[in-house]
């Protein structure tokens, strides 16, 4: 998660008593949980959220003690666990609903500008400006010893919508991979840190979703799996505090969900 709803009446009327430490041990232990949507391990939480001195460390076990419950070795919170669940409630909600080309678009009654009616001075006028010279069908001259423009265009085949099945099949016979070795997904993974398995794996949840009948359709499928993991889409993975790439409580079930091929 990159977003929580922060209640701020809930949370004084809890917590108001804190120190200053611990208000800043409680926020950052809120942030670890959520950015990895799930408990926070026994004996790391320290370490995520960076408390080094006895103060702080003191404080970790203050909060923790307060406010999260110890269950098979992991610090979990129903308050989180709610939201957690929420959020992903509705993300699921809106994958299927991007599936089945997003919301309607809303359209607008056309409404006649106020002014003079039909058939006034005011249309009169407009018809006025179209004199024989703005209506005449001829082209105008090109430059002396040149092409209008027209000649010079190259038309460049427009590429049609496809599902992804259908685009899978046409590499398949056409001998091309999907993702080509050059392709600007490794870079960027290469320079965010995120693991080939990682990868991987979201290349396999890429199919299993846009792999559907009724998925949406796209011109340009390796683009759009680029922007897929540039935006981590499914939030398969997180960045912890100390800057290491590790796997949500998403990514885990994804993992769980391919087996072997992940």
């Amino acid at each position: 998660m990159n977003f929580y709803k922060r209640h701020i009446g809930d949370y004084i009327k809890d917590a108001a008593h804190l120190s200053l430490l611990e208000h800043g041990v409680y926020a950052r232990l809120l942030d670890v949980y959520y950015a990895r949507e799930s408990g926070i391990p026994d004996g790391q939480a320290a370490r995520l959220i960076g408390a080094r001195s006895k103060e702080e460390q003191q404080a970790v076990k203050t909060v923790l003690d307060e406010f999260f419950h110890l269950v098979d070795g992991v610090w979990t919170q129903k308050r989180c666990e709610a939201e957690i669940q929420a959020a992903n409630l509705q993300g699921e909600a809106n994958r299927l609903n991007g599936m089945k080309g997003g919301r309607p678009p809303k359209t607008k009654p056309k409404e006649k500008p106020i002014g003079f009616p039909s058939g006034s001075d005011s249309d009169n006028e407009k018809n006025l400006i179209q004199t024989p010279d703005s209506i005449s069908k001829d082209p105008p001259y090109p430059p002396r010893g040149g092409e209008t423009l027209a000649d010079n265009k190259t038309a460049k085949p427009k590429r049609t919508a496809i599902g992804l099945l259908s685009f899978l099949q046409s590499c398949k016979k056409s001998g091309t991979k999907p993702i080509s070795e050059d392709d600007p997904v490794f870079a960027y993974a290469d320079q965010a840190g995120i693991p080939q398995q990682f990868l991987h794996l979201h290349w396999l949840e890429f199919k299993a979703r846009y792999g559907q009948p009724d998925a949406k359709r796209y011109r340009d499928w390796a683009a759009v799996h680029l922007k897929s993991v540039r935006g981590n889409w499914f939030r398969l993975w997180f960045i912890d505090a100390q800057g290491n790439v590790m796997l949500t409580t998403v990514g885990e079930q994804a993992k769980r969900v391919h087996g072997e091929a992940a």
